[in-house]
C-alpha cells in the first residue's frame, strides 16, 4: 500500500457564524484545495520576474527570533482597544498571544525551561540535544505526576495542537507524524517532547503503551488529526481516496489504546454530499468501540484567534467514564480583528523580501491596484480567474489561512501589495512570536497553514479538563 503524508489539510472558510452542532447535516461552505506536500507545484515553483531568488539566497535561515515578553496585562486591558492607557500592545508589547493568554485566563504552568513557556531561546533551554535523543529512546520517565493529565498527539505537525495541550496543563508523552521537516520544526520547540518520525500505519498501540510506559486505558487524551484530503470541497472528493483510509489507521490506535477520551479534527467537507457516508462510517467506528461521541463545527475566530476557520471535531468519552463530551464556550465576545492581532509585529527585511516575492507577477499589477479590502482579484478578472488573490482588510479577522501560498495564491496586506510575513502569520494563527521555523518560506507558511490553531485547542482542551477529567475516581 503506497504511503500516505500524514501532514494536515487546511481549507478556506467564508462562514463566521461560530459553532454548529450536527449528525450528519450538510455544510455550504467554500474551500480552497491546497497542495498536499507544503505547497509544491507548478505556480508554486514560480520564481520572482526580476531580482535574487530569495530561497537561493535564505533557504536555511530562521526568519527571526523570538519576541521578548512586555509587562504582564490583565483580562481588563486585554478588552480595551488598542491606542488606550493600559493596552498590553504599548510598550514592550508583550505581543497578540500573550494578551489572549491572559484574557483567557490560562492556569499557571510549571516551568518545563522549554522556549513557548519560558519565554526564551528553546536552543538555550530545556534539554539538550544529547537528553532529547535519550529521551526519545527510552521514554518518558515513569508516570506523570498525579492530576496532570496525559496526551498522546498523532498527525502532530509542528505542534499547534501541541500548544493548546501544554497552556492547558496537560503533559505530552509522545508526538508521531510522518513529515520530516514537520518532526525537526516540532523537536526545535519541543525539545522534552519524543518524537517518532514513521507512518501511521507502522504503528502499533503496544508499542506506544511500552514506550510511553502505560497500560491500556491509562491514556488520559488520544489527540489526532487525519489528513484526509479526499473529504476536500474543492477537490476530486472520492470516497475510495487512500488519503481517507489515514482515519482508519487513527480508529485502530484508540481501539488499542482505550484512552479515556479521544479528540480528533478534520475539514467540514467530511459532512457535505457524497462524504455523508464516510462520516456516518466513522462515528459509527467510534460508537462501536463503547465511546459517547459527539461532533461539532467550530469556528476559529470565536477562540482568540483572529482568523475565520471553521473545523470540525469529535470529541469521544469512553463509555465506562459516565461523562459525556464537554465543550467549550466561545472566550471573546467579539473576533479580533487584523489590525489588533497585528500590532507591534517585528518583520526582519528577509521576512519582507519573501513577502513581496509573491506579488510580483507583472501580469497581475493592474488587478492589484483596483484591489480593494475585503475583495477577491476574481471580481477584476475578465475570466474570473485569481479568486485565491485576496486582500484582507484591517477591520476584520482574516480568510481561512490554507497552506498553498504562490503568486495566484496570496493573502495580500491592506494596505501594501505584499503578502503576510512569517512573523505576521504566526499571530493570524495564535502562534507565539517566539515559536522557531526554520527552511523555505513555502515550508514555513504550510506547517502554519495545516495546524491545528493553539488558541482554539486550548479552549477545547481546558473543558475536557475540568468537565471531564477532573474526577478523583479517573486519576
Amino acid at each position: 500500500m503506497m504511503r500516505i503524508s500524514q501532514s494536515r489539510i487546511s481549507a478556506r472558510s467564508a462562514a463566521m457564524n461560530g459553532e454548529k452542532k450536527t449528525d450528519f447535516p450538510a455544510y455550504d461552505f467554500a474551500f480552497a484545495c491546497h497542495n498536499a506536500r507544503y505547497g509544491y507545484g507548478n505556480r508554486g515553483n514560480q520564481k520572482p520576474h526580476n531580482g535574487p531568488d530569495p530561497e537561493r539566497m535564505d533557504m536555511a535561515r530562521t526568519v527571526r527570533a523570538w519576541h521578548p515578553q512586555g509587562p504582564q496585562d490583565t483580562a481588563q486591558d486585554a478588552c480595551r482597544p488598542a491606542g488606550q492607557a493600559g493596552h498590553p500592545i504599548e510598550g514592550q508589547a508583550p505581543g497578540y498571544l500573550h494578551r489572549r493568554m491572559l484574557l483567557a485566563r490560562a492556569p499557571a504552568l510549571p516551568d518545563t525551561g522549554h522556549s513557548l513557556l519560558a519565554g526564551k531561546d528553546s536552543a538555550q533551554q530545556g534539554p539538550g540535544q544529547a537528553e532529547r535523543q535519550a529521551a526519545q529512546a527510552d521514554g518518558p520517565e515513569g508516570k506523570a505526576p498525579m492530576g496532570v493529565p496525559t496526551v498522546v498527539s498523532l498527525f502532530a505537525g509542528c505542534g499547534g495542537s501541541t500548544l493548546g495541550y501544554r497552556w492547558a496543563g496537560f503533559r505530552e508523552l509522545l508526538a508521531v507524524d510522518l513529515d520530516t521537516y514537520a518532526c525537526k520544526i516540532f523537536s526545535l520547540n519541543f525539545p522534552d517532547i519524543p518524537v517518532w518520525q514513521k507512518d501511521i500505519g507502522d504503528i502499533t498501540a503496544k508499542q506506544i503503551m511500552q514506550f510511553c510506559k502505560i497500560k491500556e486505558g491509562q491514556l488520559d487524551v488520544l489527540d489526532g488529526s487525519p489528513p484526509c484530503q479526499g473529504f476536500s470541497l474543492s477537490g476530486k472528493r472520492q470516497v475510495g481516496d487512500l488519503r481517507n483510509a489515514l482515519f482508519d489507521e487513527y480508529i485502530r490506535l484508540v481501539d488499542g489504546l482505550r484512552p479515556k477520551i479521544f479528540v480528533a479534527e478534520n475539514v467540514s467537507g467530511m459532512v457535505k454530499g457524497t462524504m455523508k457516508g464516510r462520516f456516518k462510517e466513522i462515528m459509527a467506528a467510534f460508537k462501536a468501540l463503547s465511546y459517547r461521541v459527539e461532533c461539532r463545527m467550530l469556528n476559529a475566530m470565536w477562540y482568540g484567534t483572529p482568523q475565520s476557520r471553521e473545523r470540525l471535531f469529535f470529541i469521544g468519552v469512553r463509555a465506562d467514564i459516565e461523562r459525556v463530551p464537554a465543550w467549550p464556550r466561545h472566550t471573546v465576545d467579539k473576533p479580533i480583528c487584523i489590525a489588533d492581532a497585528l500590532q507591534a509585529t517585528l518583520n526582519g527585511e528577509d521576512e519582507l523580501q519573501w513577502a513581496r516575492h509573491y506579488s510580483a507577477n507583472k501580469k497581475l499589477q493592474n488587478i492589484l491596484k483596483r484591489l480593494k479590502p475585503g475583495e477577491t482579484a476574481d471580481k477584476y478578472d475578465p475570466k474570473g480567474h485569481y479568486f485565491n488573490i485576496r486582500r484582507m482588510d484591517f477591520g476584520r479577522p482574516t480568510w481561512t489561512i490554507i497552506s498553498e501560498v504562490s503568486p495566484r495564491s496570496i493573502f495580500l496586506m491592506p494596505n501594501e501589495d505584499r503578502t503576510l510575513t512569517i512573523s505576521e502569520l504566526k499571530r493570524l494563527c495564535s502562534f507565539p512570536d517566539n515559536f522557531r521555523l526554520k527552511g523555505p518560506f513555502r515550508r514555513q507558511w504550510g506547517l502554519l497553514g495545516n495546524a491545528v490553531m493553539p488558541l482554539q485547542m486550548k479552549a477545547i482542551t481546558e473543558t475536557i479538563r475540568m468537565k471531564i477529567l477532573d474526577d478523583d475516581k479517573l486519576n
